[in-house]
């Protein structure tokens, strides 16, 4: 019978081993950014998802990267403050949000071919109805 202490001490062991593995699960989900990895991207992603929907060619993809970089600072610290104002209705942080995206879309957009411009266009429209999109004027996946 002194087998049997054992097991139960054994099994108190993987009971409580299992149950913070599922913590730790739970708290790295609720980390992640919402939408699906819509958070905030790095350059480097947003170019990437930009070849897979807009089918942008390498020389495209070099300039874009570029936008991207010049005004990635400026724009962080900007929509940072952004977040910070509590006293902002979530429309009114969303139209601002807009505002400082709009000079480095604008950029992006005059890189892109007609075609490519309709699909970012779209992108961003579903994108601002809470439909699938990019992030920060990213690109949806491809279809």
């Amino acid at each position: 019978m002194g087998f049997f202490p054992r097991m139960k001490t054994l099994n108190q062991y993987l009971l409580t081993a299992a149950v913070a593995l599922l913590g730790l699960t739970s708290i790295s989900l609720a980390q992640a950014p919402a939408g699906g990895g819509r958070g905030r991207q790095t350059p480097e992603e947003r170019v990437k998802q930009m070849k897979e929907s807009l089918g942008i060619n390498d020389e495209q993809a070099t300039k874009i990267k570029a936008i991207l970089d010049k005004n990635q600072a400026a724009n962080q610290e900007k929509m940072q403050a952004l977040r910070a104002d509590t006293a902002l209705s979530q429309e009114d942080r969303r139209k601002k949000m807009q505002e400082i995206m709009k000079p480095t879309n604008d950029e992006i957009l005059a890189v892109l071919t007609p075609e490519q411009q309709t699909k970012f266009k779209e992108q961003q429209d579903r994108r601002r109805a809470g439909g699938a999109g990019g992030a920060g004027g990213g690109a949806a996946p491809a279809k």
